[in-house]
């Protein structure tokens, strides 16, 4: 529900204030590890094979998109 939202992102907000201090002294690579081990889980393989399946450029244009998402920084 739309409460659960609300309260579940002001406990996040808080929680990261709290924990900023600590997570300041921590190396950037342990951080990068934390963000990749959660953005990994968002990547969806079956559906860029079953995009191949029905169309090779679908297919072709969903991979230059995620790579170029990874690859190019704003």
């Amino acid at each position: 529900t739309n409460v659960a939202a609300i309260v579940a992102g002001v406990t996040m907000f808080f929680a990261v204030l709290a924990l900023s201090p600590l997570l300041a002294h921590m190396p950037r690579a342990i951080l990068a590890g934390v963000v990749i081990a959660a953005v990994i889980q968002l990547i969806d393989i079956r559906s860029i094979t079953d995009l191949f399946s029905l169309s090779r450029m679908d297919g072709t244009i969903a991979i230059v998109t995620g790579m170029s998402a990874l690859l190019l920084r704003p």
